[in-house]
């Protein structure tokens, strides 16, 4: 008992001398990296453990009914198993928050310590760790700029079937409140995901409007992996982040396949009021029409996996519970972008490498940190299915703030001054890995990746290959 005890207690001092080493690394890589200017901010993220939160794996064999393919059966089973497990262990089942039932078999809990050293010992339990909060840097408002205008080159968000403008009634993105204090809110109660996925037809390559001369911007990220393709394909990219603005021109919002995960006392919309998901979905497939940018697989659908909230503020159980839904719905060839990062956790490696044995490519950022990327998950996972980016600027040089270590990074890609969507229909640029990991993504959605050269200035004796169009 007590040295589980100083093990969650180290943790705990790990976890919060890294977070601190990532904020320290994003400032000092502003100067180094890019002159400051009033539309470019490195988008960093850091990670503290939650006092009293868990996440419980358990062991397949404690899984006590039969699994259908639909995500909210699951769901259901799941959640009156987990239930079951803390009643007979004399834990209220309000304590219940995530549960899980595809990329892994568990849930996430509230537990006094009395509570801990009860359920650590029954039998169906395989593994238990403390929950993270993930942090990523606040937005910057004045990355908004260039808006589009309401050329209306987008489709606003489609359900599958074609190029339809979406009439949602989400409310209008604002600026996000200031981030808060405590690391966690109080007691925030989990619900049920609010859509019911849908089996997605293939959508078909969004139309470009063309009115007067084009304006369009390829940004140089897009360029120096090879340009951009229109996409044709049947597959889909999952944007686990922030949500995605689901009205912005530039971009194929795959709104009725996309799942609000965060509950709703952190968020009540699918669409993003932070702007991080936005800039990583357009990366991988702003549409190539007259205006704005153009990802690398233009017009591809982006599907929104809300897991942080409006703040820019998650939890590693939330992340899991999006991976956790990509692997029940998503299919082979399909591609998940993971711009976030946590403190090693096993928990989070594991959902992510299950899911992406099913032949959904997982693509994830290695991290700002100027660290070896093996100390962050899912960074450090590995697996036929998965790929680690480190990020670069123009000039093919590791960016000062990238995480390195090969394994476990597979590529690195474009992450400096990287020009993409963002809120209120408009056009930014951030650094990071956060931008470097979605160049990966639109490539694997359009196919086969090459090596162009190697990374300077690579902070290990093995340079990572720099990420290439390969045909």
């Amino acid at each position: 008992m007590k040295t589980l005890r100083k093990r969650i207690t180290k943790g705990l001092t790990l976890g919060i001398v890294a977070a601190l080493t990532m904020l320290v690394s994003c400032y000092e890589a502003l100067d180094q990296e890019a002159p400051f200017n009033q539309e470019l901010i490195t988008q960093d993220f850091s990670s503290e453990f939650i006092p009293g939160e868990y996440i419980v794996e358990l062991h397949p064999s404690a899984v006590n009914f039969r699994k259908s393919d639909k995500y909210e059966d699951v769901q259901a089973g799941m959640r009156k198993l987990s239930s079951e497990i803390l009643f007979r262990n004399k834990i209220s089942p309000e304590n219940l928050r995530m549960v899980y039932g595809h990329a892994m078999d568990g849930f996430s809990v509230q537990l006094s310590d009395q509570e801990f050293e009860a359920l650590r010992k029954d039998p169906r339990i395989k593994h238990i760790e403390q929950d993270q909060v993930i942090t990523l840097s606040r937005p910057n408002d004045s990355t908004v700029n260039n808006r589009g205008g309401g050329n209306g080159g987008g489709n606003g968000g489609n359900n599958g079937g074609g190029p339809k403008k979406n009439n949602t009634t989400e409310p209008a993105p604002s600026d996000p409140e200031p981030t808060p204090t405590e690391p966690t809110p109080e007691n925030p109660e989990s619900t049920e995901p609010e859509p019911t996925p849908t089996e997605p037809e293939p959508s078909p390559e969004p139309e470009p409007v063309v009115s007067g001369p084009s304006t369009q911007e390829v940004p140089w990220g897009i360029k120096r992996i090879g340009g951009f393709t229109r996409y044709t394909g049947t597959n889909v990219a999952f944007i686990l982040d922030t949500g995605i603005e689901l009205d912005h021109p530039d971009l194929n919002v795959f709104v009725s396949l996309g799942i609000k995960i965060v509950p709703d006392d952190i968020s009540t919309t699918l669409s993003d009021l932070h702007s991080h998901g936005t800039h990583v979905a357009g990366i991988v497939g702003a549409i190539d029409n007259s205006f704005g940018v153009v990802g690398v697989a233009a017009g591809a659908p982006v599907v929104p996996v809300k897991i942080m909230g409006d703040d820019g503020r998650g939890r590693v159980s939330w992340a899991i519970a999006g991976v956790d839904y990509v692997a029940s719905v998503g299919k082979p060839g399909d591609v998940a972008n993971l711009s976030i990062g946590a403190s090693a956790s096993t928990t989070f490696d594991n959902a992510v490498i299950n899911a992406s044995n099913k032949g959904i490519w997982f693509v994830t950022s290695a991290g700002n940190s100027a660290d070896d990327a093996n100390n962050y998950s899912p960074a450090r996972a590995n697996g036929p299915f998965l790929q680690t980016v480190s990020s670069m600027d123009s000039s093919d040089r590791m960016a000062s703030s990238s995480n390195y270590g090969n394994p476990p990074i597979d590529w690195a890609a474009p992450g400096v001054s990287i020009r993409s969507t963002v809120l209120r229909g408009g056009y930014g640029s951030k650094n990071g890995t956060s931008m470097a990991a979605p160049h990966v993504a639109g490539l694997r959605l359009l196919g086969n990746i090459r090596g162009d050269g190697f990374i300077k200035n690579d902070k290990d004796s093995t340079p990572d290959p720099i990420a290439h169009r390969a045909n």
